[in-house]
């Protein structure tokens, strides 16, 4: 499954950066993959989480945290 990941991974960053512009220097593609990381790791919905991004994702896991902290004490 972790090969799945990766070429699922590896297929959204050529379509969404590589395939989408013509790059003359290599800072440019630090710029854009970046700038394209942040968004996939921040903003981006995710099929797999619910159709939610990591931000929210990582808030609901962190809200559930504390509520099961809060019942043990």
């Amino acid at each position: 499954m972790q090969n799945g990941f990766s070429k699922r991974f590896n297929g959204s960053y050529r379509r969404d950066v590589v395939d989408a512009y013509v790059f003359f220097e290599l800072y440019e593609i630090r710029q854009l993959t970046n700038a394209w990381m942040e968004e996939y790791n921040t903003c981006r919905p995710h099929e797999i989480l619910g159709n939610a991004t990591p931000r929210e994702w990582a808030q609901r896991c962190q809200a559930i945290v504390g509520k099961e902290a809060e019942i043990t004490v």
